[in-house]
């Protein structure tokens, strides 16, 4: 080897060093130099530059610092194309400007980067470059007497590192979509509940009230069978309540008609009852007096609605001196007149032709007396055998 060849040859390495070092490519971000790759026909591909961090990402450079010419450069030509066409490969080839590239050679390699401009190029640098090139590659091997290769083991953990971060990102977005579902559902069964809870609070509140209700009713009954005169009075308020809405109507504003026959018919039945000679107790009379009542009522009704001059009862005569016989038939026709029934009738003794018979007014009274103790006397004792039946209904 001649002077000539072998100041070439160290002109071309410092080239490629300083070249390298220039453009980044170092060993800090992944390149080795020298590296060799396989070759169809059991040969390799010696790189001036190359990283390889997996089959996605591989590159090269080729550093060419005078001619491109010869056998060894159009091998290198013809591999270099098979890298990118088939295996995926980048590459660069870095050429001085004005320096001979022979047609054979370089027409292929123009022609790679048509086809694929964003993975291979040709760059031309001027002959002041590659001077600053070949000092900075001499610069290089006088402070690192052997360029340390970059650790490809550690390339490759930092890219995993990178997919395993990109992997946990993914993860995490597809958690949070596949949770959003979920996340109504569980708002939608919490709606669900709250208003079952609601509906059964308001069920609760609607039975208690209903118990409430009963639980007073049944004290009110108990109240009425323990006092009669309350039992008179309330069936009185529910006639009242259960009138229709037109006779309730006609009654608040009553036609003085209307009002002339009832009083008439009140003092029919006072002078019936004065005729017949008939004293009762304020129990039997107030019993009597609501029967007396609902049959004028049921009688007025009609009149009331609808009042003319033939429905009024003419105004009774004055009463001349008759016999007890004659009393009984005038009462009688009073107390059809006044609608009571057979049960009223056969109280006021009108339904016997034998003489009427006075009443002892404190014997009736005590009589009464006696059976309203009684009356009260068994409601006691059928409430204690009911408590009695609940406390021991609770103990079992």
């Amino acid at each position: 080897m001649s002077a000539d060849d072998a100041r070439r040859r160290e002109d071309a390495k410092y080239f490629h060093w300083g070249g390298a070092h220039s453009r980044g490519e170092t060993p800090e971000r992944g390149w080795r130099q020298e590296q060799e790759v396989p070759t169809p026909g059991g040969t390799y591909r010696r790189m001036d530059s190359s990283r390889e961090v997996d089959p996605s990402d591989k590159r090269f450079t080729e550093y060419k610092s005078g001619q491109i010419s010869g056998k060894t450069s159009r091998e290198q030509a013809d591999k270099d194309i098979y890298l990118v066409r088939d295996q995926g490969w980048s590459g660069q080839w870095v050429r001085v400007e004005n320096e001979r590239f022979d047609p054979d050679i370089r027409q292929p390699l123009e022609k790679l980067a048509r086809d694929f401009p964003d993975r291979f190029q040709i760059v031309t640098v001027t002959r002041k470059q590659r001077t600053q090139f070949i000092e900075l590659g001499r610069q290089l091997e006088r402070d690192a007497p052997q360029l340390e290769l970059f650790d490809a083991t550690q390339l490759r953990e930092q890219h995993k590192a990178r997919q395993q971060a990109a992997r946990d990102a993914r993860l995490r977005e597809q958690r949070a979509l596949d949770k959003a579902p979920r996340e109504k559902e569980r708002q939608a069964l919490e709606r669900v509940d709250l208003v079952k809870k609601r509906d059964t609070r308001a069920r609760v509140q609607s039975e208690a009230r209903v118990a409430d209700k009963a639980q007073q009713k049944t004290a009110k009954s108990r109240a009425l069978e323990r006092d009669p005169e309350e039992q008179a009075r309330t069936r009185e308020d529910n006639r009242d309540k259960a009138k229709p809405p037109v006779v309730a109507k006609v009654r608040a504003d009553p036609t003085p008609k209307t009002k002339d026959a009832r009083e008439r018919a009140e003092a029919n039945a006072r002078e019936m009852a004065d005729n017949i000679g008939l004293n009762l107790g304020n129990a039997q009379a107030e019993q009597v007096q609501a029967i007396l009542r609902e049959g004028r009522e049921s009688k007025d009704v009609s009149r009331e609605i609808e009042p003319t001059r033939s429905q009024q009862p003419p105004a009774p005569p004055p009463a001349p001196q008759r016999t007890w016989e004659q009393e009984r038939e005038h009462a009688r026709a009073l107390a059809r007149e006044a609608g009571l029934s057979p049960q009223i009738m056969g109280i006021l003794g009108l339904n016997t032709n034998n003489p009427p018979k006075m009443i002892d007014v404190g014997q009736a009274r005590t009589q009464a007396d006696s059976e309203r103790d009684r009356s009260i006397h068994q409601q006691r004792e059928r409430e204690r055998s009911e408590r009695q039946r609940e406390g021991r209904y609770r103990g079992d």
